[in-house]
Formats: structure tokens, sequence, C-alpha cells
């Protein structure tokens, strides 16, 4: 593929341009061109504003506002809040609600989460815990569903698995 992306810095705002082609396995191309801007507060939260258009998707909106953990209201609790929709101008526009929460106890450990809800009537969710008390080490337990309301059936008739559990080491150095 192929991809491109001017920004800005203009203080508080933060604008964009992008685009992007991609080779397709028939050997066709797809493209994709996308706007977008974000604006910093003084104390350190942020609101965005992203949009794209392409030949597949139509076009496509997300508002995200988002408060760092480090400056936020409550001491080391962060938020990123996103309402999205998507597939404007097609057969059927869908939406999406998302938070992000996390929360740093003492440097040590991060707790995460994030889900939403959407036009399907899928709920996904991720969280875990992000432990950090060995330098440049970080162990990461992670619970991660594509959909907690998913009620379907495998082949057998047996339930689906409602998520992934994973256990990572990350070594920076």
């Amino acid at each position: 593929g192929l991809g491109a992306k001017l920004a800005l810095a203009v203080d508080p705002l933060s604008p964009y341009v992008a685009f992007d082609m991609n080779m397709t396995d028939a050997g066709g191309t797809v493209w994709e061109i996308g706007a977008g801007t974000g604006f910093s507060m003084a104390n350190s939260d942020s609101i965005s504003l992203a949009t794209s258009f392409s030949e597949t998707n139509n076009f496509d909106a997300e508002l995200t506002f988002t408060e760092d953990s480090a400056a936020g209201i409550i001491p080391n609790f962060g938020l990123g809040l996103t309402v999205g929709v998507y597939d404007i101008g097609g057969a059927e526009v869908d939406w999406r609600v998302s938070a992000s929460p996390t929360y740093t106890v003492a440097d040590t450990a991060k707790i995460f989460a994030t889900t939403g809800f959407d036009s399907a009537g899928t709920m996904p969710l991720t969280a875990g815990v992000d432990l950090l008390m060995v330098t440049n080490v970080t162990f990461t337990l992670k619970f991660a569903s594509a959909s907690l309301t998913d009620s379907s059936a495998d082949a057998q008739g047996a339930a689906q698995d409602k998520g992934t559990i994973t256990f990572a080491t990350a070594i920076a150095y």
C-alpha cells in the first residue's frame, strides 16, 4: 500500500489530511482520504474530529474526548469517549459509542478498559492491567471479547467463547 499524511501543529489545533491506497487480492486498488483536527485544552484534555471517505465505506466521522490521567479532574484517572458514525451515504449507516477509562496506581500498575456499544448490537470489551514494577519491563494481563452480547452457537450447538485472556511481557531497552 501507499499512504501519506500531512499534519500541522498550530497550538492549540493539530489539523491533518491523509491519503491511503492499497492493492486488493484481485489486483485492483482501494483508496481512502481523511482529514481531521485535534484541539488541546489548557489542562491536557483534548477533543478531536476525524473524518474519512473511501470508495468502500463512503463517509465516516468520529468525535473523541480524551482526559489525560496525569492532569485530569480525578488524580491518576484518564478517560476517552468516542462517538462515531460510519458509512454515511451507504445502504446502512452504522454508529458506535465507546469509552476507555484508565487508572494508574502509584506508577506501579495501570488498569485499563475499553467498551462500547454499536448499531449491530455488539458490546466489545477489553480490560486488563499493566504491571510496571520492574524497570524497563511491563507485564500485561488482558481479557478481550469481540462482543459480550453474542449468544450465537458454533457448528455443534455449543455457546461461543466470550473472550480471550492474554498474559504478555514487554522489555524496553
